[in-house]
């Protein structure tokens, strides 16, 4: 005892043990396993909550007549709503370089609703921008505005894409809405995306037999219940010759065909869906990016085909020599508000195809078919998915010579 009052406290005695260091090459390939993981990571959460801009807000101009008898412009803003979209969709013919596909599609991504917009290849369209359209056909927009921009000095792969983006700019001055993006495939991007979901089930309406040599078009299809390969298909949506109605009856036969694609679409596996992919990027032209694909792709695949209706821009065939296909403005109008319409309030008469795009104001006959009562055209041709695929469509076939 040393006379301090407390106990005296064991020593302790720490003993530090020394870990063995893993190798380097062993803690490189860990942080490299952890750096793949927070990539897939990062890149599942991206893909989950990616969404596509949808643009934002759109100005039409309205004419109208002051108290001096001047011609007064008016601007009008849209604002688009968020989850709805429209594309612009091509096709091209190798030969001719005629767009004779021409469609708007609607896809509401929130409700799943999607809607589908033919415009006859021979729909009337009266040249409006400094561009001459030769036939005043609307497939010859396309390869009129790619002709001009080479003869400009562009190179053919910028004019291909200008083209692209000049006939998508006219349909949403005419039409009145924004298109988010636009596609056009040439005919062997058709036959490759076909091939590529393993081919597509059809009831045939009536033997379809058409040769023609100048555009090495040969058609020879058989009535009834088949699975066509992407060369059968490409004939079936070409083929229009023994048709009542012509290019109206291919335009119906188009709808068959889409109803049937999607069916298929909506059975492809991982496999199918890489090789499609594989042909949209290879044969394809489009601004839309890898993250619109692939979320578009994921909602398309997973509507049903109740939600799709397809139908007509509505109008009437001109009985011209050049057979012109003529839009009712009154129909056309309430085909656009009913379907095709991104904005937060509805598309008005008075800015509805301003410029008179669609019209030819030097033809009484083409104006008074484009200004006529709009009666049926609205909604008598208005198809569903599942409607088409259960029931097919009735195509007047001509009577047999």
């Amino acid at each position: 005892m040393n006379g301090n009052n407390y106990e005296r406290q064991p020593e302790r005695y720490y003993v530090t043990k020394h870990k063995k260091k893993r190798p380097r090459r062993h803690r490189i390939a860990i942080a490299l396993i952890l750096v793949l993981y927070a990539v897939i990571l990062g890149a599942v959460a991206y893909f989950t909550l990616y969404r596509p801009d949808t643009g934002g807000v759109d100005t039409f101009v309205e004419y109208e007549t002051d108290e001096n008898g001047n011609r007064v412009e008016i601007t009008h803003e849209y604002a688009q709503r968020d989850g709805v979209y429209n594309f612009l969709i091509l096709g091209e013919d190798r030969e001719a370089s005629l767009t004779d596909v021409c469609m708007l599609v609607n896809f509401d991504t929130e409700s799943g609703k999607l809607a589908i917009l033919q415009l006859p290849r021979d729909t009337y369209v009266r040249s409006v921008d400094g561009v001459r359209n030769s036939s005043g056909k609307i497939n010859e927009l396309f390869a009129d505005h790619r002709n001009a921009r080479i003869r400009n000095g562009e190179s053919a792969g910028d004019a291909y894409k200008g083209a692209l983006a000049d006939v998508t700019e006219l349909l949403e001055k005419g039409l009145c809405i924004r298109i988010n993006f636009s596609v056009i495939m040439d005919l062997d991007g058709f036959r490759g995306i076909v091939d590529a979901v393993g081919g597509v089930e059809l009831d045939v309406p009536s033997d379809l037999v058409y040769s023609d040599p100048e555009q090495g078009l040969y058609i020879n299809i058989p009535k009834g219940h088949q699975t066509l390969d992407g060369e059968a298909a490409e004939q079936f949506i070409r083929f229009r010759d023994s048709f009542l109605q012509g290019d109206l009856g291919r335009v119906n036969a188009q709808k068959m065909f889409i109803s049937a694609f999607f069916s298929k679409l909506k059975s492809c596996g991982v496999s199918e869906a890489a090789r499609i992919a594989d042909e949209v990027f290879e044969n394809v032209t489009t601004d839309l990016t890898l993250s619109d694909t692939v979320f578009f792709a994921k909602k398309v695949i997973s509507a049903d085909l109740s939600n799709i209706t397809m139908q007509t821009l509505p109008g009437q065939v001109a009985g011209t020599k050049a057979s012109h296909y003529i839009m009712n403005r009154a129909a056309a109008l309430k085909v656009i508000n009913g379907s095709f319409n991104v904005y937060d309030k509805a598309v008005t008469d008075g800015i509805f195809d301003s410029a008179g795009m669609f019209n030819d104001p030097e033809s009484a006959y083409i104006s008074s078919l484009y200004y006529a009562h709009e009666s049926e055209l609205y909604d008598k041709n208005i198809y569903t998915g599942d409607g088409v695929a259960n029931d097919g469509i009735d195509i007047p076939l001509k009577k047999q010579q």
